[in-house]
């Protein structure tokens, strides 16, 4: 079977074929422009500021981790005194609670 399309028909359902993908494509590409602009804000005002929430409660976390290891030094400490175990100890847990606090500085 021949087709009895003329040349001009084809051509112009070719040109007609053509724009109508033209606009498909358009179409689609504005669609995914707008989702990614949705991501996008979405990203800087939700996310964004979540992050910072959580490294200020790591940054609080590490903090009082400190401070409850400085209190667990002071109390052996205080214990080894109690219990008389010697200068020997107690110039040791010394440099351990200084290199302590000199961490403690550092990180603040």
């Amino acid at each position: 079977m021949k087709t009895s399309m003329s040349l001009s028909a084809k051509i112009i359902s070719l040109i007609l074929l053509f724009c109508l993908t033209s606009l498909a494509s358009g179409f689609y590409s504005i669609s995914s422009m707008a989702s990614i602009g949705k991501k996008i804000h979405n990203l800087s005002t939700v996310e964004i500021p979540l992050q910072n929430q959580v490294a200020k409660i790591s940054e609080h976390q590490l903090n009082e981790e400190l401070a409850l290891t400085g209190a667990a030094l002071n109390l052996e400490l205080e214990r080894r005194l109690h219990n008389g175990l010697g200068f020997w100890l107690f110039g040791s847990l010394i440099i351990r609670l200084v290199a302590q606090s000199f961490q403690r500085t550092q990180s603040v």
